[in-house]
């Protein structure tokens, strides 16, 4: 009796958990392809000599791309290990296989992101320094 009130609580558990992971999976997708749109804005901005822009918006871009990556590390990898029932290896190895999958889907294009980023975020706040001296030289 007591190991179908686990399984029942099991289930309800393991389907609360999905209908919640489906909604973040949506939001960090659409962050993390937020964060491909603002490297094109910030590479258009520095394209245009807007310096001060570029380096704003492309240094949000560097420092969003791992955070959202060690999110979905942990939304993805390890949380669903520490629900009930998740002593089994073969479920282990299910939740993390399933889990790092996501992780690429969803943090991993931000952090690809994060690299061109930098270079976009070095050449602008090198051109707004040597601006900066410039005018003040």
């Amino acid at each position: 009796m007591s190991s179908a009130i686990s399984d029942g609580s099991n289930a309800r558990w393991i389907g609360y958990w999905w209908s919640l992971m489906q909604a973040f999976v949506t939001v960090l997708s659409v962050v993390s392809c937020g964060s491909i749109v603002a490297l094109l804005a910030a590479s258009a901005a520095c394209g245009l000599r807007r310096w001060h822009l570029a380096a704003k918006v492309s240094g949000a871009v560097v420092l969003a791309g791992p955070v959202l990556l060690l999110v979905s590390m942990l939304a993805f990898m390890v949380l669903p290990l520490a629900g009930p029932g998740r002593s089994d290896p073969l479920v282990k190895a299910t939740v993390l296989s399933e889990g790092l999958s996501q992780v690429m889907n969803t943090g991993g294009l931000a952090c690809a992101a994060a690299l061109p980023g930098a270079f976009v975020w070095d050449i602008a706040r090198g051109r707004r320094r040597g601006a900066a001296k410039k005018a003040g030289g």
